[in-house]
């Protein structure tokens, strides 16, 4: 080819993929850097027509909800309408939490099918055997044949980052992000395996599920799940994406303003009574911004707006349009509701009911994310925003949130978990420790939220925190006064596993209670909704909010008797078996508790004066 036909071959390629771009940029729902020439992070709960076709599922198969994409099984897969011209760095990136192997990712050939044979490149993640033992591997597909075995003892249900980055003259180059191969969203990728492979002209992109499944399986045996899917013409570009956007620590003049981003960001907060807003605050290059908005007024509705940009380059943002919060009144009627063991499971509609009965702000009863297959700090930063943020975006823009720490939540790598949990959430520090246990004021009532957790997963309160709420409720003068730790005080069932859901401190904790008149203790970790009386403390254990797993084998099915200690108010029997939430409404002279299910049906109201 002469030097004038290769100018114009490369001229065309470029004609064609600048028209590429211009398309995709237009039809995206957000703005996008103009490198991305197809990006998804799944935020409408509706699979892309225009982007993406569905292959091999008869009965929906793939499902896009709460920011994510999901493989169900039965031979599925997905894959973009239209052809890719490689470039010099044309780069798919993919999070991935694979529940089982048989999934393969990366670039196809131009034809309509997609299988392993016509699997250009990619990756495929599969469970063969080492040594006589099955174990899962990440293998190197090409031209369907493996081209190597990267890396050996993958855990299924873990997630990770894997990017592909095709050269046309020099074939493609496999990574995954992390130093050590179980880092998820380490700040390196290293490198499995370069090929030298000559690639196609036309490509498409796109995921298969080869797992042959009979029938709909429940949704906590979602086989993939998949993130932060992304082309780029670059290898180290991506589209900026908020990850999370919630309120927090609401006062009568204040309200926090936690903002999440993929990459370093710059982030604009307008903000006032109305959608003319007035005010501004501004932060700049993180990527987790906590942003006070001060001298407000209480009990009053504000609008906010937010751009936000990548820092140093502007054409690479994101604008959220008007929201709204309301400041906490200094006296008068508010709600609460208390939602809590999350910790992986299915709680979609646990949050559909909830979005229901919008309360005032939400506060957790502990084991809000699935920890226990973390091993580094990004691991459980990851857990919080795909099991807590993912699913409560719809709320926590207008809807502040309080959140006490469970036995998942930490588990036995306590140091990584906590500096996790201390980003991912702006909670008040007023204790001085590491924002674990705090207390705060809402209107005429007094919230102090206890750190149960060991790193055992049996509960304890320790002599320190005895002390400092000691202190704490001495100090208030509220008329309402409301205590919250995830494991239970009383109410537990008197079986063999009676030290694993209540509190050994129990009886020095509810002396504290009832010298300082404690209106209400709320826990978790049981499963099950339970209320018990004891001294005119309301002791209730708060419902799971999810379905599947956390309903099952001792926690959560169980409708086990209260013993004979109890006073009036006590229920007979715990109520298993049922997820949910509880909705706390606090008038100048009663407060309401209402148990409602995951279907909105109320299972259970209580009052007190």
């Amino acid at each position: 080819m002469s030097n004038v036909n290769k100018m114009i071959y490369h001229i065309k390629q470029y004609i064609s993929l600048v028209g590429f771009i211009f398309i995709f940029n237009m039809l995206s729902a957000f703005p996008a850097h103009s490198s991305i020439i197809l990006e998804d992070n799944f935020d409408d709960n509706v699979l892309d027509a225009v982007k993406w076709q569905e292959f091999d599922h008869p009965e929906n198969f793939i499902r896009e909800a709460n920011r994510k994409l999901y493989f169900l099984g039965g031979s599925s897969a997905l894959i973009s309408k239209d052809k890719l011209v490689p470039v010099d760095n044309l780069t798919l990136v993919a999070t991935i939490e694979p529940r089982q192997s048989g999934i393969a990712i990366g670039f196809k050939d131009a034809g309509d099918e997609y299988n392993l044979k016509n699997m250009v490149c990619g990756f495929y993640l599969t469970e063969t055997g080492k040594n006589d033992t099955a174990v899962n591997n990440i293998q190197i597909y090409e031209n369907g044949q493996v081209k190597e075995n990267p890396e050996w003892g993958w855990l299924a249900d873990y997630p990770f980052k894997i990017k592909i980055v095709l050269n046309l003259g020099q074939g493609a180059s496999y990574y995954i992000q992390g130093v050590g191969y179980a880092e998820f969203g380490g700040s390196e990728w290293t490198l499995l395996y370069r090929s030298a492979q000559p690639l196609p002209k036309e490509l498409k992109a796109g995921v298969i599920n080869s797992i042959k499944k009979e029938g709909t399986a429940a949704l906590s045996d979602w086989v993939l799940r998949l993130d932060d899917l992304y082309l780029s013409t670059s290898a180290f570009e991506a589209p900026l994406t908020i990850k999370n956007l919630m309120l927090a620590q609401p006062a009568a003049h204040s309200m926090t303003l936690l903002v999440k981003t993929n990459i370093l960001s710059d982030v604009n907060v307008a903000y006032g009574t109305d959608q003319k807003y007035g005010q501004s605050a501004l932060a700049e290059k993180a990527l987790i911004h906590e942003i006070t908005i001060p001298n407000l007024k209480p009990a009053t509705a504000y609008h906010y707006q937010l751009k936000v940009q990548e820092s140093g380059k502007a054409e690479n943002s994101q604008v959220i349009a008007d929201q709204t919060f309301k400041t906490a009144p200094e006296a008068g009627n508010f709600s609460f509701a208390v939602i809590g063991d999350m910790q992986r499971c299915e709680i979609g509609e646990t949050i559909a009911a909830l979005s229901a009965n919008i309360p005032d702000f939400i506060i957790t009863a502990g084991d809000n994310i699935g920890g226990e297959r973390a091993y580094f700090t990004a691991d459980f930063a990851y857990r919080w925003q795909v099991d807590v943020f993912d699913y409560l975006q719809g709320l926590t823009n207008h809807l502040p949130l309080f959140v006490t720490p469970g036995n998942h939540d930490y588990l036995k790598r306590r140091g990584q978990a906590l500096t996790a949990y201390r980003q991912e959430l702006s909670l008040p520090n007023s204790a001085g420790r590491e924002e674990r246990y705090y207390s705060f004021d809402y209107a005429d009532a007094h919230f102090v939220v206890l750190d149960s957790t060991t790193n055992s997963g049996a509960g304890s309160v320790d002599v320190e925190q005895i002390d400092w709420l000691d202190g704490d409720l001495a100090k208030t003068a509220k008329r309402w006064k409301f205590v919250f730790a995830h494991h239970m005080i009383y109410g537990a069932d008197e079986t063999k596993y009676i030290d694993l859901w209540r509190l050994p401190e129990y009886e020095i904790l509810h002396k504290l209670f009832v010298k300082y008149k404690v209106n209400a203790y709320f826990g978790g970790h049981r499963h099950v909704y339970n209320r018990y009386i004891k001294d005119g403390v309301v002791y209730l254990c708060n419902p799971s909010a999810g379905v599947g797993r956390c309903l099952e084998s001792k926690s959560g099915e169980d409708n086990y008797p209260n013993d004979n200690h109890g006073e009036s108010g006590t229920l007979p029997k715990a109520v298993g078996n049922q997820a949910g939430f509880t909705k706390v409404d606090v008038k100048t002279n009663e407060v309401e508790f209402s148990v409602v299910k995951n279907d909105g049906s109320l299972v259970d109201k209580y009052q007190v004066k």
